[in-house]
């Protein structure tokens, strides 16, 4: 029980660093990060006893899958939101956990569809190629 609940904050810290890398730009940071929290929610997943970290181990290895299929541009902005919602309906109790930024499990979700958004059109992003300045302020 306490290695799981160590598991689930690793997993969070990892969510909270990539919420503000995305918004500055650092995608190696960004990708490195989503690929630890990868990392951690495996060993959850290899432990896991509950059902509530079950799920929270699956959803976050399809969650972070879709965020590098997305920054490596094999996956669109269109295809990205509709793949997002499915996981928020069918892991809600999951994207509960992010209503402290948003009130609710719904606005975690269109949180995280802004920020990917603001990501890929503002840093050009196709992992691991970006720029790292803005779009166009050249």
């Amino acid at each position: 029980m306490l290695i799981e609940g160590l598991y689930r904050k690793m997993i969070d810290a990892c969510h909270t660093r990539i919420q503000f890398e995305t918004i500055y730009g650092d995608m190696d940071l960004v990708y490195h990060t989503i690929e630890r929290s990868s990392k951690w929610a495996s060993r959850l997943k290899a432990i896991a006893k509950e059902e509530e970290d079950k799920d929270m181990a699956d959803c976050t290895l399809k969650t972070n899958d879709l965020f590098l299929t997305t920054m490596r541009g094999e996956t669109s902005i269109k295809e990205f939101k509709d793949r997002i919602w499915e996981l928020e309906r069918r892991y809600p109790e999951v994207f509960k956990r992010g209503r402290i930024d948003s009130g609710t499990p719904e606005g975690a979700v269109e949180a995280i569809i802004f920020r990917v958004e603001y990501m890929i059109n503002r840093y050009d992003v196709r992992y691991p190629s970006f720029d790292m300045h803005k779009s166009n302020d050249r």
